[in-house]
């Protein structure tokens, strides 16, 4: 199993031609919003507890499988180097979801992408970060 050292990791949507970007859609249904006291984390000041599971918010980009990979590849230069596979738990139904995973990397930018496939449709891959990464070559067994 190859072991890398994230660096950094950065929001590459900026970064993405226009016609890859989200729609922006209407709401169908109103959502309260958490009052946070204008907090970026609402829970700085608090102890968090042990065993607790946030649920994240964090906008991600989905697409065809081929035209994702295809995309880092002409724009970042990379390449996969890494394909897995996960087994997560539904919340909602208990049961297992297996679902493909992708490390693309470029090893003269040191630029990654990684990506999972969307469980209800094998096609569609998202990526969950991207930035810089540098790979610890000591601590994965790989010899350069």
């Amino acid at each position: 199993m190859a072991m890398f050292l994230i660096v950094g990791c950065q929001t590459i949507e900026a970064q993405l031609p226009e016609e890859t970007k989200p729609e922006e859609t209407k709401s169908v249904a109103k959502v309260d919003k958490v009052d946070t006291d204008n907090k970026p984390n609402p829970l700085a000041d608090d102890e968090i507890p042990e065993g607790i599971l946030l649920q994240s918010h964090k906008p991600i980009l989905c697409g065809r499988m081929d035209s994702m990979l295809n995309r880092v590849k002409e724009n970042y230069g990379e390449t996969p180097v890494v394909f897995g596979h996960a087994e997560n738990t539904s919340q909602f139904t208990g049961e297992t979801i297996h679902t493909m995973v992708t490390l693309t990397y470029n090893s003269e930018t040191r630029t990654y992408t990684f990506f999972e496939q969307l469980p209800t449709d094998d096609r569609i891959i998202c990526i969950l970060s991207g930035g810089k990464a540098k790979f610890k070559l000591e601590v994965s067994g790989i010899r350069s």
